[in-house]
C-alpha cells in the first residue's frame, strides 16, 4: 500500500495439478509476457500479481488457458500377439501424451528386404490389426504411427513405432549406419585472410543478434542477451485464451500437420502448368464415437512427386462456415488425411482430391460418397391445436427440420396445466412414405370449458427420441365462444 510497484510476478500451473506452481518474475514497466515450454493440449491457470517492497499483492481473477493440439509421440510397445502361418496380429498401446483429440492410426507393413515396392498402408481406429496372407520365412518391417486434430481439422502425425517379425518371432531392429554428412569447408586445410587492423571487432549485445540473421557465415552465440522472461524454445506451444492475449515478441506458429512444413510455392519442371498426376486410393470414413465428422485418406501419387505443392479437397454439398470447398492439405510423405468437421447429420457428402502447384489444379480422383450417421431428431415443427368439441382437439405438427434420420414415429403427450400430470398419450408410426407429410392425431375425454391442457410432440429416429416441442396450451373455453 502506497509503495511503488517494482514488478510483476506471472504464476501459472496445469488446471489439472498435474504440474508445480511456475513463477515468472517481470519488469514494472514490461505489462505481458510469453509463457513457454509449455504442454500441449493441456489447460493452465493463470494469475498475475503486483510486487514492490513489502511484497505481493493477491491474485488477480485467474484466467483459464488452453493450449493448441500437438501431434502425438509414438506408439508405446509395438508388439506380435499371435502368429499363424498365414497371418500376424499385432496391438501397441496408444501415445502418452497423446496431446490432443485422437483420430486414426496408420499401419505400414512389407517384406524389409523390398520395403518401397511391397509396402502396404492401412488406416486404423484401434491399438490392434492382424495381418493376413503372411508369408513364411519373410521379414517384415511394421510401422505405426498416430494422428491427433488440429483446430482447423487438419491431420497432425506423429512419429512411427517399428517392429520387425520372422514366422512371429520380433527380431532386433537394426542399427542404421550413421549418414556422413554433406561436404562443407573445413576449417583447417582453407587459408584464412590475415587479420587487418581495419577488421572492426566483432558485435556485441543486441548487435550480435542483428549480425547473426544477416550472416549465415557467423556462428550462434549464446542468447544470455535475450530477457530470461520471453525467451522461447524452439517449438513453442501456442495458447488461445479467454481474454485478450498478452503481448509477446514471439507470434505463435502457424497450423500445420507436423509431419511436413506448410505448403508453400516452390519450383516445378512443369513451369506454367498445372500438375497432371493424380492423388491415388482415396477412402472416406466415420472416425469412432462421432456423427458429424468426416475423415478423408488419400495416398500419394504414383510418379510426378515434384509437379505439385499440395492437395485440394472438394466436398459435396459444401461444408458449413467457416469451412470452404475446396479445402487445402499440405503435401505429405506417402499419404495424407483431412477431417471434415462439423457436417450435417444423415446427409451423403461426396468427397474428390486434386494436387495443386502456383500454376492451377490437376485432375480430380474418381468421386468417393459416405452418409454420416443418424441422431436424435430436433422437434418438431409448427404444432397446431384445434378444439373440435368442448371434449375433442386436432393436434397437427409438421417433421423436424433437420430430420437427422429417417422419422420411426411420433409421440404426442397432454398434460393438465394445473397438476402438470400427464392426461393422454399416443404415438404416431411413420412411414417410409409419410416422411415429409403433415401429421394428424385426435383426442377426446377433455374438459375444455373448466381446465387447461398443454401439448408437446416429440420424434424418434433409429439412434433415439428427440426433444419436446415447445408446449401448446388449449382449454378454459367459456361455452358459446
Amino acid at each position: 500500500g502506497g509503495s511503488p510497484i517494482t514488478g510483476y510476478a506471472v504464476q501459472y500451473q496445469a488446471s489439472d495439478g498435474g504440474s508445480p506452481l511456475v513463477t515468472v518474475r517481470t519488469a514494472a514497466d514490461e505489462l505481458g509476457t510469453l509463457l513457454a515450454g509449455l504442454a500441449p493440449f493441456t489447460s493452465y491457470d493463470v494469475v498475475v500479481r503486483g510486487e514492490n517492497a513489502v511484497g505481493l499483492s493477491d491474485p488477480s481473477a485467474t484466467l483459464q488457458s488452453q493450449t493448441h493440439p500437438d501431434a502425438p509421440v509414438a506408439p508405446g510397445d509395438l508388439r506380435v500377439t499371435s502368429f499363424t502361418p498365414t497371418t500376424l496380429s499385432l496391438a501397441w498401446n496408444q501415445p502418452d501424451p497423446l496431446n490432443g483429440m485422437f483420430a486414426a492410426y496408420e499401419l505400414q507393413y512389407g517384406d524389409e528386404s523390398n520395403f518401397q515396392d511391397d509396402m502396404r498402408t492401412r488406416l486404423v481406429f484401434f491399438p490392434q490389426f492382424t495381418i493376413s496372407e503372411i508369408q513364411p520365412n519373410v521379414t517384415y518391417r511394421v510401422l505405426v504411427r498416430a494422428s491427433t486434430v488440429s483446430l482447423t481439422g487438419e491431420t497432425l502425425w506423429g512419429p512411427f513405432a517399428e517392429l520387425r517379425v520372422l514366422n512371429g518371432i520380433e527380431l532386433e531392429i537394426p542399427t542404421e549406419p550413421p549418414t556422413s554428412p554433406s561436404p562443407s569447408p573445413s576449417p583447417s586445410p582453407s587459408p584464412s585472410p590475415s587479420p587487418s587492423p581495419a577488421t572492426p571487432p566483432p558485435p556485441t549485445s543486441a548487435t550480435t543478434t542483428e549480425t547473426q540473421a544477416s550472416s549465415p557465415e557467423t556462428p550462434p552465440t549464446s542468447s544470455a542477451t535475450q530477457p530470461p522472461v520471453t525467451s522461447a524454445p524452439t517449438r513453442p506451444a501456442t495458447t488461445e485464451t479467454t481474454s485478450s492475449q498478452l503481448p509477446s515478441e514471439t507470434p505463435p506458429p502457424p497450423l500445420t500437420t507436423s509431419s511436413a512444413p506448410p505448403i508453400q510455392p516452390s519450383p516445378t519442371p512443369d513451369i506454367g502448368f498445372p500438375p497432371t498426376v493424380v492423388p491415388a486410393t482415396v477412402q472416406l470414413f466415420i472416425p469412432p464415437g462421432t456423427t458429424a465428422e468426416i475423415l478423408v485418406y488419400w495416398r500419394e501419387p504414383t510418379s510426378g512427386l515434384d509437379t505439385f505443392d499440395g492437395y485440394q479437397i472438394f466436398v459435396s454439398p459444401p461444408p458449413p462456415p467457416p469451412l470452404t470447398s475446396p479445402l487445402f492439405a499440405p503435401k505429405t510423405p506417402v499419404s495424407g488425411t483431412h477431417i471434415l468437421q462439423g457436417l450435417a447429420n444423415f446427409t451423403v457428402y461426396t468427397v474428390t482430391v486434386a494436387t495443386f502447384n502456383q500454376d492451377g489444379v490437376g485432375p480430380q480422383t474418381a468421386t468417393d460418397s459416405i452418409m454420416t450417421p443418424e441422431t436424435e431428431p430436433s422437434a418438431p415443427r409448427e404444432v397446431e391445436v384445434v378444439p373440435i368439441t368442448m371434449a375433442t382437439i386436432l393436434v397437427s405438427w409438421l417433421p423436424p427440420d433437420p430430420t437427422n434420420g429417417i422419422i420411426l414415429d411420433y409421440r404426442v403427450q397432454v398434460f393438465t396445466v394445473a397438476s402438470g400430470e400427464l392426461f393422454a398419450t399416443q404415438t404416431v408410426a411413420v412411414g417410409a412414405n409419410e416422411q415429409e407429410d403433415v401429421q394428424l392425431v385426435n383426442f377426446s375425454g377433455l374438459d375444455l370449458q373448466n381446465m387447461e391442457y398443454w401439448v408437446s410432440v416429440s420424434a424418434r429416429t433409429a439412434a433415439g427420441r428427440g426433444p419436446e416441442s415447445d408446449p401448446v396450451i388449449v382449454g378454459m373455453t367459456p361455452t358459446g365462444e
